[in-house]
């Protein structure tokens, strides 16, 4: 079974050193970013400041490209 998002976050220890970490796919949509996204990177930021960690993020992305909500996307009729 494939990804079902284009982030994936974790916490581990580097060398003793607690670090959380998101990395994103290319593969998945081409890094695609949508508010999902935005809310688990921030989650993960907000996560390691509480924690007092290290934060490490690999960003993969085509480039700044939003996938159109059908309720929003225009009439091109």
């Amino acid at each position: 079974m494939g990804l079902t998002n284009v982030i994936q976050m974790n916490t581990r220890k580097l060398n003793g050193t607690p670090i959380a970490f998101g990395v994103m796919d290319f593969q998945f949509m081409g890094g695609s970013m949508g508010f999902v996204v935005g809310e688990k990177i921030i989650s993960v930021v907000e996560y390691a400041t509480k924690k007092f960690m290290l934060l490490i993020i690999v960003c993969s992305s085509s480039g700044a490209y939003t996938l159109p909500s059908p309720k929003l996307a225009p009439s091109w009729e």
